[in-house]
């Protein structure tokens, strides 16, 4: 198996799905292809150290469940359901599912694509955009190519074998998008009036149109699938001895290695400066962070802590708390940033006030996620004496007067006014909207 007989594939040439289907080293072949696509989509985005074999063979095992799935039904039943009953045979049935493992897996390269930088050139919600775009067109493609495959070598229409792969991928999506991380979020947020990211709103809606999308059209493909019968399906072809690309895997192996190496060393950084803010050694992970350069972290990856998440109520007034005017310009407005978006996360349902009603039901929402959130007062009284002390601190809280009164009201709120803690934090709002700390700042 050549490099050209995998391009050629790819784009659905007929000869080529006959030569990939009749060598037995498309299996391997397409399964280190699918070990070495987990560098592409991953690269620049998590670090390979955090998990190795997470890192490594979840995109492996994924595509082992995803292809055996779609053998089953697209192959398995459908195209079988198809074909003579001599032709239907238990030997056949086992053999065939080598034969197409790997010709899904030999579709590895077209995932290929996720490796494209966009981080660097975009801005965080333009890049997601262009991912999801990503994301469709891989998918759209995979479909394609494996409904072209199933149309050269079982001898069906190709609007008859694309029906039998849109049905397996129709249940597929739905069922993964139900149990997928993403959807409980969602409905987590829903429920607990949280605010997902822009970004995360960006994959929420292409998940939910893809799980929208599956739920109508896989009874469409179901009905397409009693409704069209094709004549003269035939069985996958018999394998034959051939030699696995061994020079082609490991110059592959090499060049995305080579590729790898930076990135993973900038989201390294970021992955350290992450451990050090969730073990709550933040004044660590300001020195940590303060002795690089913005262009020394991974682009793709948000520094810590990540906003619109329960920890942030936690580490981020922690991180501002320990912040000193000392601190590289970058770091503190990078903080400030967070800052800014966390006041939104906690307001959300409200924007920006334009008049009373607004404010106050701003101030409301603002106590209300205290309480969601399980909000701690000592580190918003750390927060306060922060900003205080930050040439930039003073105007925030100049920006932010009513985020101070959700505060105070949360504070003051009768389950809490005699508690020391939000004693406290009621005694610092008041002097920091009067302009004063009620104490020194921390030096």
């Amino acid at each position: 198996m050549s490099a050209r007989t995998i391009l050629l594939y790819l784009s659905g040439h007929a000869g080529a799905i006959h030569d990939a289907a009749q060598s037995r080293a498309a299996f391997v072949t397409g399964l280190v292809l699918v070990l070495l696509t987990t560098i592409p989509r991953n690269y620049d985005q998590t670090f390979i150290g955090d998990d190795v074999l997470r890192w490594v063979f979840a995109s492996l095992l994924f595509s082992l469940v995803s292809g055996t799935w779609l053998y089953g039904v697209a192959y398995g039943w459908l195209a079988r359901w198809r074909m003579g009953v001599e032709d239907r045979t238990e030997a056949e049935f086992f053999a065939g599912w080598r034969c197409f493992m790997g010709l899904f897996w030999l579709t590895a390269p077209i995932a290929w694509l996720y490796a494209l930088p966009v981080e660097r050139f975009l801005d965080s919600v333009s890049a997601t955009q262009v991912n999801v775009a990503l994301l469709g067109v891989v998918s759209l493609w995979r479909v394609l190519l494996m409904g072209r495959v199933l149309q050269v070598l079982c001898g069906a229409p190709f609007y008859a074998a694309l029906m039998w792969v849109l049905l397996a991928a129709g249940v597929e999506v739905f069922v993964v998008g139900i149990f997928s991380p993403a959807f409980s979020k969602s409905i987590m947020s829903a429920m607990g009036g949280m605010r997902n990211s822009p970004e995360e709103e960006i994959l929420l809606v292409a998940l939910n149109t893809a799980m929208g999308a599956a739920l109508y059209g896989t009874p469409l493909a179901l009905l397409a699938v009693f409704l069209i019968r094709p004549k003269g399906v035939r069985g996958l072809p018999v394998q034959q001895p051939a030699r696995v690309p061994v020079s082609l895997l490991v110059g592959l192996a090499v060049a995305w290695g080579a590729v790898a190496c930076g990135p993973q060393m900038e989201v390294a950084r970021t992955a350290k400066a992450r451990r050090l803010v969730e073990s709550g050694k933040y004044r660590e992970a300001v020195d940590y962070l303060a002795g690089q350069q913005p262009g020394d972290f991974a682009p793709a990856v948000p520094l810590p802590p990540k906003t619109f998440e329960r920890a942030t109520f936690e580490q981020l007034p922690g991180v501002i708390g320990v912040l000193q005017p000392t601190d590289p310009a970058w770091v503190r407005q990078v903080m400030f940033k967070k800052l800014d978006e966390m006041v939104a996360h906690s307001g959300h349902k409200h924007g920006a006030p334009r008049d009373q009603h607004d404010r106050v039901k701003f101030i409301e929402w603002v106590e209300h996620g205290s309480w969601v959130y399980s909000a701690k007062p000592e580190g918003f009284v750390t927060m306060l004496d922060g900003l205080v002390r930050l040439p930039e601190g003073q105007e925030w809280l100049r920006r932010n007067e009513l985020y101070l009164q959700g505060l105070k009201a949360a504070a003051m709120a009768e389950r809490r006014a005699q508690e020391p803690g939000w004693k406290l934090l009621a005694g610092r709002v008041e002097t920091a909207l009067g302009g004063l700390p009620t104490s020194p700042p921390k030096p």
